[in-house]
């Protein structure tokens, strides 16, 4: 992993990078917001790369030739991204990876005009996806068409519980793996979950894990939490039936982001 502060500049990336010629890892997180990551001329100087994890920084899409190629790619994670001249949909249409398999996107807070961009781009990978995770915030959503595309997906990570139900349905393939991984202020009933898996649909009927948060001790009531308990101990008793087996997950407040980042990139 690359931390770096404001005193590390976008040379002192490529030239630690000109240093790794065969470098197959890179997670590079950012200090500050204002480091510029030319993302285009990071594909040039790392062919080789096989899990790019980029977060916390301003990405720079243009490149000479319109396409980035990320040939050996497996697993890519965005997070926290700020865009002077792209968006993170226009980014991923902009990328040839023809070896990915695993792609996590998340804090996306795009406002509409990213959200045709992002659909186009996730239905353009989810068929060749095992792995993905999404945290779409600002009310934004994922289409029903959207969710059919994944055709061989076995993980998949949410920030929240919300839409499951409806979601799962569209899936075509069967999940062996579902996180429901919140961050900071956001926080769980398991409603939405226990609804769910009172009345599986096909993709969750052969479900092996389950990872899930326990109840936030803040920002609800003392009968809210109790409630909130009551239905996840009922969705661990209904695995428990069915043989799935529960994970807990750590809950990271504000300030945890980067032990959330590093949660992610362990699934």
């Amino acid at each position: 992993m690359f931390d770096t502060g404001s005193q590390v500049t976008t040379f002192s990336l490529r030239d630690l990078v000109w240093r790794c010629s065969k470098l197959q890892a890179l997670q590079f997180t950012s200090a500050s917001v204002s480091m510029d990551v030319p993302f285009w001329q990071l594909a040039v100087d790392t062919p080789d790369i096989q899990d790019l994890a980029l977060d916390y920084c301003r990405i720079i899409l243009a490149s000479p030739s319109g396409a980035i190629s990320l040939h050996h790619v497996r697993r890519l994670y965005l997070s926290s991204l700020h865009r002077p001249n792209s968006t993170v949909g226009a980014l991923l249409l902009a990328l040839e990876a023809p070896s990915l398999d695993t792609l996590f996107i998340l804090d996306i807070t795009e406002s509409s005009p990213d959200s045709k961009d992002l659909e186009n781009a996730v239905c353009k990978f989810a068929p060749r996806l095992r792995t993905f995770g999404v945290t779409l915030t600002d009310g934004m959503t994922l289409a029903a068409s959207t969710w059919s595309s994944f055709t061989i997906l076995k993980s998949l990570t949410l920030s929240h519980e919300e839409g499951l139900a409806d979601l799962s349905k569209h899936l075509p393939t069967a999940l062996d793996q579902l996180r429901i991984r919140p961050f900071a202020e956001q926080s769980s009933t398991f409603a939405h979950l226990l609804a769910t898996f009172r009345n599986p649909p096909s993709s969750l009927a052969s479900l092996q894990t389950l990872s899930i948060p326990p109840v936030a001790p803040f920002g609800t009531s003392a009968d809210e939490r109790r409630a909130s308990m009551a239905n996840r101990d009922e969705v661990v008793r209904i695995c428990n039936q069915r043989g799935v087996e529960v994970q807990e997950v750590l809950l990271f407040y504000d300030g945890g982001y980067p032990d959330f980042m590093e949660d992610m990139l362990d699934c």
